[in-house]
C-alpha cells in the first residue's frame, strides 16, 4: 500500500500580532485509483466494468441533474482556490473516483439483483455453472452457507416429566 503525505498550511496568529505559517502534515493511506482497483481484480470484474459503471450512472442521473448547479458551484470555487495545482489536482481525482465507485456499486447491485431473480428461473444446475462463472461483485455481502435447521432437541427434564404426569391424572 502506498503512503501519501498531504500538506496543508495553516496561517495562524502569533503571540506578537503578527501572522507566521505553520505547516501540518496527515498522512493518508488512500492514493488515487485504491478504491477503483477492487473493482478490477477478476477478469470477469474488468469485463463488467463499463456495464456496471453506465447503469449505475443511468441510476444516478435524476440526481446528479438535480446537483449540477452545486457541482457547477463547487468547480469554480476550486479553481479559484489558492491552493497549488497538484492539491487540486489530487482533489479532483479523488471526486471521481469516489462518484465512479459510487456508480460501480449501483450498477453491482442492480446486476446482483437481475441475477438472483434469473437463478430462480433456471434449473439447480445451470445455476451452480452460473455461480462459477460470475463471481459475487466486490460490494455484495459475504454469502452465508445454507444449513438445514434441525428439529430443536426436547430435554425432559424431572419437573416437566412430574407436571405431565400429574396433569394426565387430573
Amino acid at each position: 500500500m502506498m503512503l501519501t503525505n498531504r500538506l496543508s498550511r495553516v496561517l495562524a496568529p502569533s503571540q506578537s500580532g503578527s501572522r507566521r505559517a505553520a505547516v501540518m502534515v496527515r498522512a493518508s493511506t488512500s492514493f488515487p485509483g485504491s478504491k477503483v482497483e477492487q473493482w478490477l481484480k477478476t477478469p470477469f470484474d474488468i469485463a463488467s466494468f463499463g456495464p456496471r459503471a453506465t447503469l449505475g450512472a443511468l441510476l444516478s442521473m435524476p440526481e446528479k441533474l438535480q446537483s449540477l448547479q452545486t457541482d457547477v458551484e463547487r468547480v469554480t470555487l476550486l479553481v479559484q482556490d489558492p491552493r497549488s495545482v497538484e492539491e487540486k489536482q489530487q482533489l479532483v481525482l479523488q471526486e471521481v473516483e469516489d462518484q465512479l465507485v459510487t456508480f460501480l456499486e449501483r450498477g453491482a447491485t442492480i446486476e446482483s439483483d437481475i441475477l438472483a431473480n434469473l437463478k430462480v428461473l433456471l434449473p439447480p444446475d445451470v445455476t451452480k455453472q452460473l455461480d462459477e462463472l460470475i463471481p459475487p461483485p466486490p460490494n455484495s455481502q459475504p454469502v452465508v452457507p445454507e444449513f438445514e435447521v434441525e428439529e430443536p432437541m426436547v430435554i425432559y427434564t424431572a419437573d416437566a416429566v412430574l407436571e405431565s404426569q400429574i396433569g394426565a391424572r387430573g
